[in-house]
């Protein structure tokens, strides 16, 4: 949103998640963080938004899902995890929502940091289709840059997994 003054705001972009649940999803609180980045904590888990202004989009950068039904299950939760100087890997109920899927793989420095976790996921849930996009941009990566060689660590370090997996399937 975009001040106009005081009290008036401009929306400048609106994000849409489609979460498969029974219930709404109940807000139990947010920060706005350097003015581009909010945290939502909800009874489904912790998100982090990030606000681009230059293409004035909204993307989920983090999501941790953790199911909570009570405001003191939750207070007890956030405190384990925020008491420590990072967030937590991500789990693989937070990988099974698809539309985190696609940020990370469409996304440069989320596909650094939590490629390995997304290819491991992928892996194990015999999604060939995912892991062959996540080698797909891996190698894309590295070929637009040679230094970008970290990108290849996503495959190398999952590689083992794969072949234990794929060695079971056929």
């Amino acid at each position: 949103m975009q001040k106009k003054d005081e009290t008036d705001y401009d929306l400048i972009c609106k994000k849409d998640e489609i979460f498969i649940l029974n219930d709404n999803i109940e807000l139990f609180g947010s920060q706005l963080i350097n003015d581009i980045d909010i945290i939502l904590l909800t009874q489904i888990g912790i998100l982090i938004y990030h606000f681009n202004e230059n293409d004035k989009s909204i993307s989920l950068n983090y999501f941790y899902k953790e199911s909570l039904s009570t405001k003191k299950s939750l207070s007890q939760c956030y405190k384990k995890i925020f008491s420590k100087s990072t967030l937590p890997l991500l789990n693989y109920e937070s990988i099974e929502y698809d539309g985190w899927v696609s940020e990370i793989k469409n996304n440069k420095k989320l596909l650094l940091k939590y490629g390995v976790e997304l290819m491991k996921f992928a892996i194990e849930s015999h999604n060939l289709e995912l892991v062959d996009k996540i080698y797909k941009k891996c190698q894309s990566y590295f070929k637009q840059d040679f230094s970008n060689k970290i990108f290849l660590s996503i495959i190398i370090l999952t590689i083992p997994l794969l072949n234990e997996k794929l060695s079971r399937i056929y």
